[in-house]
């Protein structure tokens, strides 16, 4: 069920739902704007009434809070995918509920409009095993110890989206260079270095996807160890990324046959 930019819908609507459709597995509520009738009161009567649910996401609700996290945490053991984008009213708290109660849980979705930290990450890590996706695109609040803790806790994960967090340093990539990585966004995280990527090219074989646009400090040395580890690269972004040459993008196409889109620096 998805509810999306409907302004007139209440939490009334929601409720009748949530009595007559115990079945119901996914449940996006979204919209443009923070403008919405819909409460807390909305996403606890799922919580109560589908009790299978598997797939909750929010956007721009500042309506919505801890409680109705919490309230799914308890009430939907079999959550697996959690999408909370633009919810300034949703903290560490309803996270935490959610990795203690959902195991299960194999992809999550934040952003910088949220008023999280690194606990809520860390407690993902040690509570859901399972994780596959991670993406926390502009968490500029996100340090290199929730990464750590991902790459220690999370051996399933294989795609992970956290462009323009801006703190992560070479530490959180080497922490991600032990799960078996096929899709890594990085761009915009302008502390890495060559060791970073080079250390991710030797635990990564099967990584197809990588994005490090404007990390400025990567040279050839970082391009080569892709072309040398991951022979199944398929999507690469290296725009503005000033010290590469040619001579790496060369080998690149000697050594990476599937590579199918390429953004070169400009």
């Amino acid at each position: 069920l998805s509810v999306g930019d409907c302004e007139n819908v209440t939490d009334a609507g929601i409720l009748a739902i949530a009595q007559t459709c115990a079945n119901l597995q996914v449940l996006e509520v979204r919209s443009r704007t923070s403008r919405t009738r819909l409460t807390d009161a909305a996403i606890v009567a799922v919580a109560k009434g589908c009790p299978i649910l598997e797939a909750l996401q929010f956007r721009c609700q500042n309506n919505f809070t801890d409680a109705g996290i919490m309230a799914v945490a308890d009430g939907c053991p079999n959550l697996m995918d959690l999408t909370v984008l633009g919810c300034q009213s949703i903290s560490d708290a309803g996270i935490v509920a959610v990795a203690r109660a959902c195991a299960h849980l194999q992809r999550l979705k934040i952003d910088g409009g949220t008023s999280l930290t690194d606990a809520a990450i860390v407690a993902v890590a040690e509570g859901c095993p399972s994780l596959a996706r991670l993406d926390a695109l502009r968490c500029t609040w996100l340090t290199d110890a929730a990464i750590v803790a991902l790459g220690r806790g999370c051996p399933t994960l294989t795609e992970v989206f956290v462009g323009e967090c801006t703190t992560l340093s070479n530490a959180a990539i080497v922490a991600l260079a032990q799960a078996s990585l096929t899709t890594l966004d990085a761009r915009g995280c302008a502390r890495l270095t060559d060791a970073a990527i080079e250390d991710l090219a030797r635990g990564c074989p099967n990584l197809m996807q990588l994005s490090v646009a404007t990390c400025s400090r990567l040279t050839d040395a970082a391009i080569l160890a892709l072309a040398h580890g991951c022979p199944n690269l398929m999507d690469l972004n290296v725009g503005k990324c000033p010290n590469l040459t040619a001579a790496s993008i060369a080998a690149l196409a000697e050594t990476c046959p599937n590579l199918e889109t390429l953004y070169i620096p400009q």
